[in-house]
């Protein structure tokens, strides 16, 4: 989550984004035009994007009793719906506003504009196949009595207990976004596609770096417990029941408040 300033600063460029995308539209001809409707699209992707960042790590969803994508029992830090919503809704919106560019020069008898918004709605087309095919999915992350279970858009992988040696939050501007699980072995990777949808960070060691901007519990709390499990093996069979979920949910509302930061 960015600060209040940056997501300050951040609006205002989107506004002047806007202004002139707005500017460019009305004065400008045919290409110059397409290129204001696209300064103005990315203004408004923008202007969502600093809201999401400013409300959904404060409302993130709650910790759950559920089934990994392995079928196991587990307990389940989900991603928000809206996380894979909204890419998946401006990927169509850019892919829109390309095929219809295309289709205002081609009527223009301009070849060039039509070769190139036709190739770009061409791609953008690409991720959004995988999305009618089911092969991108909301995802979280998935504790077992067994290891650890990662799934998020054309992500999955999955890990023993045996070989996770320490996670823990990244802070990056003196915020948390990021859980890196640092292990001893890579694990066993289920991915379902092979280039789109796979925004990652992909290190030259065995470690992983799980997005955790918007994902259930926070970085702090999902590694706390992963801290816990590692330490109490015991702990691991109790993941998947009830009482251990509201604990935990217990421990992430308190977290969000500053009042607790150890695992239950």
């Amino acid at each position: 989550m960015r600060s209040n300033r940056q997501n300050a600063l951040l609006t205002l460029s989107y506004v002047f984004l806007a202004v002139l995308g707005t500017g460019i539209v009305v004065a400008g001809d045919l290409a110059v035009g397409m290129f204001g409707s696209l300064l103005l699209l990315i203004a408004v992707g923008g202007f969502v994007m600093v809201g999401c960042d400013t409300y959904l790590p404060r409302h993130r969803p709650a910790v759950e009793v559920g089934t990994a994508p392995s079928g196991a029992a587990a307990m389940v830090f989900p991603y928000p719906r809206v996380a894979l919503v909204l890419p998946v809704f401006w990927t169509a919106a850019f892919l829109i506003w390309a095929a219809a560019g295309a289709l205002l020069f081609l009527r223009a008898d301009a070849p060039i504009g039509v070769w190139l918004l036709g190739s770009i709605a061409a791609l953008l087309l690409w991720p959004l196949v995988a999305v009618l095919r089911g092969r991108i999915a909301v995802g979280g992350l998935y504790l077992t009595s067994t290891g650890v279970e990662y799934r998020h858009e054309g992500i999955s992988w999955s890990t023993s207990w045996e070989s996770i040696a320490s996670a823990g939050p990244i802070e990056s501007h003196h915020s948390r976004d990021s859980l890196m699980i640092a292990l001893t072995s890579w694990p066993e990777r289920h991915d379902t596609t092979r280039v789109v949808w796979r925004r990652e960070v992909r290190l030259d060691k065995p470690v992983m770096v799980v997005s955790a901007q918007y994902v259930a519990g926070g970085a702090s709390v999902i590694a706390d417990v992963l801290q816990r499990c590692v330490r109490l093996p015991q702990s691991r069979a109790e993941l998947a029941q009830r009482y251990t979920v509201d604990q935990v949910n217990e421990l992430a509302r308190l977290g969000s408040s500053g009042s607790a930061t150890a695992a239950p």
